[in-house]
């Protein structure tokens, strides 16, 4: 083919053919012996032929096994030149071997059966003793020879023991030589036998139409055509979208692959040849075989598509006498590609198969929008209408949206006339009017009259972040409150939510602590731990709230096991956004809320939860208080014990009467209090709660300035899980309401989701008195000390009325405010930086759609210390991130010191929505933070702050200001 894509003749080409032969080049570092692989190309043929325009040539040459090229190129020119490597003769691995303790080992066939011989062919390159052995989980046989340099075969028999396939290993060792010395002793290769199981595997074929239409009954089958008469068996089939399928490198269950297909080997292979090895300098070296490839990065997330997700299941069916089990699916509205995979399965046999199918409505519609809008964002929904089969012709189209919409018009009618495999376009522009998760309604008449729906939900979210606003005051008898607008003002409007707490807890409002974590956004062990743990106390509250029935407690409960238990490592440890170890205290309190659970009879999985108890069990029985994880870790180790009967008396004995002082904490000494308790040791534990009792009141009036703690602590949170853990341990030594007045008078900062839960749980104890003095809109309270309310209510105005004595209350408020607050921050600063790919910073009011940039967040502590930090930076509706892998990405390597701190980044998410970032604060570097966002929608959004946050002293942190973002076609 010529420069310029023409065909074109070659009636003087000249071709050759060369062998490779590989050898290793051994040279000398600093005293040590290393090598390199080297490729000596041996011409074993050439000549001349013609080549005319489209058309081929054939060359025949007899070559043998290994490995060659063949170069052609243009007499007339020596600079056209084309060259094509290919391998010939039996399967070998000795085109890839990388090292000089690789030896090159070959199987004639790609499949044996049994009975049949396998020839196996070497290629060493000295002379020397072969042991041969045959080996799966165990050895089967082992033979041994004398060989010289050069190839040769060797015949083996393939009996029953080598089940559905076998490794055929091969050991070279070769006499000492020091003339050769540097060259490698002993040389090792393998290569996998198959054995063809036969009528073990099922012949699976899926019945069904290349093409279906959407939105109905959907019958495929499944048959095995070789299944033997009166013989039982049963299927399964899946339907899957395929682009989930693609989205996350799913491949479909081969369950013939499963039980007959390569395993990894099951048996180790040493020898004590290297001590005899002469001592010359060298180094260590790594002899690998097999493996997988690396695949996708199945940790990426990926925004998710509007279209309805394809995910169909039928359960095990039992085939007929036909050999055909027939299935009964309903297809949703979805246009696109399906696959269907079925497995089968008999007593003695498996099988599978997997098929394709298109689903599509003769006329197929689509929408094009953004993922979400903010109130006030103006943008346009893309409808595209696309002919695929039937009547062309003229096609009508109707779209309507929700309240929280504003549609050009209202309602659109467009008459769109298509001819055959035509597809057109209307733009409908929209303008988001408040939150919620509004609907677009959209009904196609095809030419042929058939009648199509479909909808798009387009979500309408508030991404700034919210602020409280609480009030505390005291009601006497007749005294009437009103919560409404009026009352507090400055929200945007359906963002409120109000809550109240009456009575003693007012100053701690039970249901606002609730709601907070409800909402909380991140997702570490300990947060999602913090979530879910009061729920297993405070069942009452929820109850009284009047917003949460016990069945979404318990699947609450249910999520935030599973998710804490994808935390956790093969070892029983628990890491902080990963499998992992972040420390003893963490494993202490992820394994305490899992016994909690269990004890309340949620389904805990045991294995798992052997495993972390039995972790516990190995720190505690070899702990060493001069390492990281301190007293507070143990004592919270040894309660988590205590509750499951595994602790030692002895030692908890010990540790109370000898070590106390060790215990620097509130908690840590209330800890080993309640563990005591647990053993009936009532002395000494109400003993420690007297000391924690006394450190806290002792603390009472001191500034909280510990700083950032191992244990996520700080004052309120170890008052609270004082006043719990006696509630729990049923102590009379300390006076818990006294402690809780305490708390109240400290309580009145943002709280960290460790102070959220403790308070809650110490709540639990505090919430049996009645109030039916105090009435809500004209209704008595009844038992509930606490409400909340949500936007519709707060909205209406709720009027709080007491007819008793005196009694406090505590009304708040969260939403995000009208009007943003200008960037400002305790304890950092954050700054927003755009950059275009070639690193010119612009600002980002005007963009093209398809435009490309670097967001660039930049957090500067003002103090020296250490914390744990979220960095939470929302998109505008018109971005979505475009590399989900930039923090470890090649492509921003332009950008100088970008990944200074890389180290330091513990977690990453690229969520739909926002970036965030968990860092690891330590002193006081600049933090930077980089992903990259495409301009996607066109129109007018709203750009929300971006915020950093003490995870664990939330009233330190920053925000930027707001802004405008305009995209243009």
């Amino acid at each position: 083919v010529g420069r310029n894509g023409e065909r074109i003749s070659i009636d003087r080409a000249q071709w050759s053919l060369y062998k490779h032969n590989f050898d290793w080049q051994w040279y000398q570092i600093n005293g040590q012996w290393a090598w390199e692989r080297v490729t000596m190309r041996e011409k074993v043929a050439d000549g001349r032929i013609v080549l005319p325009a489209g058309n081929f040539a054939k060359i025949f040459v007899p070559v043998d096994w290994g490995t060659y090229e063949l170069r052609v190129s243009d007499s007339g020119n020596p600079v056209s030149a084309a060259s094509y490597i290919f391998s010939a003769g039996w399967h070998s691995i000795g085109s890839s071997a990388e090292s000089p303790e690789i030896l090159e080992v070959g199987l004639d066939k790609n499949l044996y059966r049994v009975g049949e011989t396998v020839s196996v062919r070497l290629k060493p390159r000295h002379a020397g003793k072969l042991q041969l052995a045959v080996v799966d989980d165990r050895v089967i046989e082992t033979s041994e020879f004398d060989l010289n340099a050069g190839e040769v075969s060797i015949d083996l028999q393939v009996t029953e023991e080598w089940g559905t396939g076998a490794y055929v290993t091969a050991t070279l060792i070769r006499p000492l030589d020091e003339t050769s010395s540097q060259e490698s002793a002993r040389a090792f290769g393998l290569a996998w036998a198959p054995v063809d199981p036969g009528d073990k595997v099922l012949d699976v074929a899926i019945l069904t139409p290349d093409e279906i239409r959407p939105r109905g009954a959907f019958h495929p089958s499944v048959r095995i055509n070789n299944l033997p008469a009166n013989k039982k068996a049963f299927v399964t089939l899946a339907a899957v979208d395929l682009g989930i399928l693609n989205l996350t490198g799913f491949q479909s269950p081969d369950a013939a692959d499963y039980y007959f297909g390569q395993r990894s080997m099951g048996v180790e292979l040493r020898d004590i040849y290297g001590r005899l090895i002469n001592d010359m300098p060298g180094i260590r070296g790594r002899l690998r075989s097999g493996g997988d490839e690396s695949g996708w990065d199945r940790r990426q997330t990926s925004i998710p598509p509007n279209e309805k997700f394809v995910t169909l299941f039928s359960e095990i069916v039992q085939v007929g006498p036909d050999g055909e089990a027939r299935i009964d699916f309903e297809m949703p509205d979805f246009n696109g590609t399906v696959r269907l995979m079925a497995i089968a399965w008999t007593d003695n046999a498996v099988g599978g198969a997997e098929r394709d199918i298109l689903v599509r409505d003769p006329i197929v519609v689509t929408f094009s929008a953004p993922r979400f809008l903010a109130p006030g964002d103006q943008s346009r929904i893309l409808v595209e209408i696309a002919h695929s089969s039937g009547p062309a012709g003229l096609a009508k189209v109707s779209v309507e949206g929700d309240r929280e919409l504003a549609l050009s018009g209202g309602s659109e009618m467009f008459d769109i006339q298509l001819s055959e495999r035509q597809s057109k376009q209307v733009s409908i522009p929209v303008t988001a009017i408040e939150v919620g998760n509004p609907k677009i309604r959209l009904k196609t008449t095809a030419p042929g009259g058939l009648e199509l729906f479909k909808d798009l939900t387009l979500p309408v979210r508030l991404l700034d972040p919210e602020i409280v606003k609480v009030k505390h005051l005291t009601l006497r008898s007749g005294d009437k409150f009103v919560i409404n607008d009026s009352s507090f003002s400055g929200f945007r409007s359906g963002s409120e939510h109000a809550t109240l707490g009456v009575g003693a807890m007012a100053a701690f409002d039970v249901s606002r602590l609730l709601f907070e974590l409800d909402r909380y956004p991140y997702g570490c062990t300990e947060q999602v731990t913090s979530g879910a743990f009061p729920l297993l106390h405070l069942n009452e509250v929820e109850a009284a709230l009047g917003k949460t029935g016990a069945s979404s407690i318990d699947q609450r409960i249910a999520d935030a096991i599973e998710s804490v238990l994808a935390n956790q490592s093969s070892s029983g440890t628990f890491g902080l956004w990963q499998p992992g170890n972040h420390g003893l205290w963490l494993n202490a309190y992820a394994t305490d809320f899992l016994s909690q659970a269990k004890s309340r009879e949620h389904q805990v999985p045991e294995p798992a939860f052997r495993s972390a108890i039995s972790r516990l069990r190995n720190k505690v029985r070899y702990f060493d208080g001069f390492f990281y994880d301190g007293y507070e870790a143990l004592a919270y180790a040894l309660l988590v014990l205590s509750r499951e009967g595994k602790a030692s008396i002895g030692d908890l004995r010990y540790l109370a009467s000898s070590r106390a002082e060790d215990f620097d904490t509130p908690m840590a000494k209330a800890q080993l209090g309640a563990a005591l308790a647990f053993y009936n040791e009532r002395q000494l534990s109400d003993a420690m709660f007297r000391m924690a009792a006394d450190q806290l009141q002792a603390q009472a009036n001191a500034e909280d300035t510990n700083g950032w703690r191992n244990d996520y602590g700080s004052f309120i949170r170890d008052g609270a899980a004082v006043v719990a853990l006696a509630e729990e341990a049923r102590t009379k030594a300390i006076d818990t309401s006294a402690l809780m007045n305490i708390l109240s008078r400290r309580n009145a900062r943002a709280t960290s989701t460790q102070e959220k839960a403790w308070i809650l749980m110490a709540a639990s104890h505090q919430l049996d008195r009645g109030f039916e003095e105090i009435s809500v809109n004209g209704q008595p309270s009844g038992d509930r000390g606490n409400f909340f309310f949500d936007p519709e209510e707060f909205e209406r105005g709720i009027v709080i009325e007491n007819s008793g004595a005196t009694i406090p209350v505590s009304a708040a408020v969260n939403g995000v405010p009208e009007v943003p607050e200008p960037a400002n921050g305790n304890g950092f600063t954050i700054r927003r930086s755009y950059f275009t790919m070639d690193n010119r910073q612009i600002s980002p009011e005007l963009l093209k759609r398809g435009d490309r940039l670097l967001v660039l967040i930049s957090v500067k502590p003002l103090w020296r210390g250490t914390a744990q930090l979220i960095v939470n930076d929302p998109l505008p509706a018109g971005f979505e991130i475009d590399n989900p892998n930039l923090v470890k990405s090649g492509e921003a390597v332009s950008f100088h010191g970008l990944y200074e701190n890389e180290e330091n980044i513990a977690h990453v998410e690229f969520r739909s929505d926002r970036f965030l970032a968990a860092v690891n604060q330590d002193g006081d570097d600049e933090i930077r933070l980089a992903y990259i966002v495409r301009a996607v929608s066109p129109g007018r959004f709203h750009h929300p702050q971006a915020t950093v946050e003490d995870m664990y002293r939330p009233e330190i942190g920053a925000w930027t200001d707001a802004g405008t973002v305009q995209i243009v076609e």
